[in-house]
């Protein structure tokens, strides 16, 4: 609703009236993306009318209090050492634009593939929510996700960074 008090709703993504609506937006069943891509717009309230599982990191990292009957439980506490590269993750980065930056993303990735090769156990819900906590926008923190999922998933990202088992043009190992 506007300040004249005139509602526009649009049921589309990309809608002109989504971009003309002032007050807070109401949202139904959303899902982990584009909710955090409504908080990305600075929204002095968010009401999500129906949560589901998917919405656990979201939840987790602003404890957001459940008015309705339905609630969901919390993202499992994360391991000291994950927690302690959220933070070097957050201080490497920029975190208004995430892992867009090439150089930023190297860096993550690079840490991320190094948690994961160490056995430190970490979830997309638990990078997704600690970068939450750790002021990151919404869909930089998704994206965060995202590549973890990926890395846990076994898919091979490259890193411009050379790593421990890159070998040198002399053929000893770094």
């Amino acid at each position: 609703m506007d300040r004249r008090g005139i509602a526009a709703f649009a049921t589309w993504r990309h809608s002109s009236a989504n971009k003309s609506v002032t007050g807070p937006p109401l949202s139904f069943f959303p899902d982990l993306e584009m909710l955090l891509a409504l908080e990305d717009r600075k929204t002095t309230a968010l009401v999500v009318l129906r949560v589901h599982d998917s919405h656990r990191a979201w939840v987790s990292a602003y404890d957001v209090p459940s008015l309705g009957v339905s609630s969901i439980g919390e993202v499992p506490a994360s391991d000291p050492v994950l927690t302690a590269a959220l933070a070097t993750f957050t201080n490497s980065v920029n975190s208004s634009t995430g892992i867009t930056d090439p150089r930023d993303k190297s860096r993550v990735v690079d840490g991320l593939q190094k948690l994961k090769h160490a056995g430190v156990p970490f979830t997309r819900e638990q990078l997704v929510a600690g970068a939450l906590r750790h002021n990151w926008r919404g869909s930089a923190a998704f994206a965060l996700g995202t590549a973890g999922a990926e890395i846990l998933a076994g898919k091979q990202k490259r890193s411009a960074r050379p790593t421990a088992t890159t070998s040198c043009t002399c053929g000893e190992k770094r």
